[in-house]
This record gives structure tokens, C-alpha cells and sequence, in this order.
């Protein structure tokens, strides 16, 4: 059983792989414009960019996500996300997960 799946394995991550970097490429010239915003609103467009490739390449790999909280975090207040990098699917889980704008705190510019 495990041999006739193989090639199955195969085509789907050549699949997922192709539609990863057609939606990159699609969504990169905008990232490109973004970064001449500066530092805080440029990185929030990117973040914005980021969260649409996302929304668009896990239902074209049929990879559905859930968020579930013991308790929401208030979007107005400022948080530190600390992550573990332990997958390729990390990059666009974690822009699903969080979808909290950078704002400008602190001391930093």
C-alpha cells in the first residue's frame, strides 16, 4: 500500500511546491512597492501581502487552518510572538495565526 501512495506523495508535493511559487511571484512586485513605505508601513503592507498569500495558497494545497485561543489577544495592545521555526509550512501558519498589524511602540522607529 505504502508503494502506491509514493507516487501520489510525490504529485502532490510537486503540486503544492508549483502553486507556493506561482502565488510568490504573483504577490512579490507588490511586496517590492510596499518596501518603499518605510519601516512600519511598508512592513504592514507586506504583512498584509503575506496574509493574502497565505489565505490563497493553503486552500489551493487543501490545507484548511483553525484558530483556536484560550483567550483572544486584544489587537490594541502591544505583544511579544514567540515561535518555534520547526516546518516550511511555519512561514505561512504563523501570518494565519497571529494577523496582528506591526504598530510603532516603544522607542523604535
Amino acid at each position: 500500500m505504502r508503494i502506491l501512495l509514493k507516487p501520489i506523495q510525490w504529485i502532490y508535493c510537486i503540486y503544492a511546491f508549483i502553486i507556493f511559487v506561482a502565488v510568490m511571484l504573483l504577490i512579490f512586485p507588490f511586496v517590492i512597492i510596499a518596501s518603499f513605505f518605510g519601516r512600519i508601513r511598508g512592513g504592514n503592507m507586506i504583512l498584509r501581502l503575506c496574509m493574502l498569500w497565505a489565505d490563497i495558497w493553503f486552500p489551493a494545497i487543501l490545507v484548511f487552518t483553525r484558530r483556536i485561543f484560550e483567550v483572544p489577544h486584544d489587537e490594541k495592545k502591544a505583544y511579544i510572538f514567540v515561535t518555534n521555526h520547526i516546518s516550511y509550512l511555519d512561514a505561512a501558519v504563523l501570518v494565519k495565526a497571529y494577523r496582528q498589524p506591526v504598530s510603532r511602540w516603544g522607542g523604535w522607529n
